[in-house]
This record gives C-alpha cells, structure tokens and sequence, in this order.
C-alpha cells in the first residue's frame, strides 16, 4: 500500500512539473485539522509527507497559518496542547497578511471541492493528450 502511495505521489509531481512548473524546495501549509489528527493520533506527520512525496526533508518547506496557531491556542482545555507545541516547534509561521484570496465565479466551489476536481481534470486531460502524442 505504502508503494502504491509513493508511486501515486511521484506521479502527481511528476504531472505538476510538467506542466505547472512546480519543482523543489516544495511548500506545503499544513491546517488545524490535519495537526490535530495526526499529532493526537501519534502520526508522524513531517516524516510522512516527506516520505509520501519521495523528497528529502531538505527539500519541503511545511508552513502554517498564524491564524491557524491563534485558534489552537483558542481551543479550552489541555487536549490541543501538544498540537500547538507542534505547530511552533516543527513548522514556519506564516502571517496572514501574505496571502491573497481572488474573488472568482469558480470560488464557491472550491469550498465544495468541485472546482480544484474541475481544474486538475482538465489539466490531466491535457497532460494525457501530451504523452499520447509523445508516444
């Protein structure tokens, strides 16, 4: 199972470099919900991205929002403790103030997932046409 991950995982960065330009140092913003898990669950969430994504450690930048750390730090009781040491231990902060949000038709979707689904579909079309003709 973990092969077939790592396979899947090379194959999506292999996609995205092709033809998105995305290549290392990656950048990956890690959110509340997926801390929570993985650090309430004993995860260890660094070494299996870097693990799932085939890279070196060296080469990914894991980042969180300060918005995100305020709201661990909101959370009441001593749960979420260790998911806020986590996140100002092991991760860059980032400020809010440096992200853009565009207001789009297509925005409202992506909050229902449809939009990102849309766009990589049609992007792996287009990646599929480019090999066939290559073969």
């Amino acid at each position: 199972m973990r092969h077939n991950r790592q396979k899947a995982s090379r194959k999506h960065l292999s996609f995205l470099h092709l033809n998105l330009n995305v290549t290392a140092p990656y950048t990956l913003l890690l959110d509340g919900p997926y801390l929570s898990e993985g650090v309430l669950n004993n995860v260890p969430i660094l070494d299996r991205l870097v693990g799932t994504l085939g890279v070196r450690r060296s080469e990914c930048r894991f980042l969180v929002l300060r918005s995100t750390v305020d709201e661990l730090k909101s959370l009441p009781g001593e749960k979420f403790e260790p998911v806020l040491r986590f996140a100002l231990d092991e991760l860059e902060i980032v400020e809010d103030e440096g992200v853009e949000v565009e207001e789009s038709a297509e925005l409202s979707d992506v909050s229902e997932g449809r939009a990102g689904e849309a766009a990589l579909t049609k992007l792996h079309t287009r990646w599929r046409a480019k090999a066939t003709c290559r073969s």
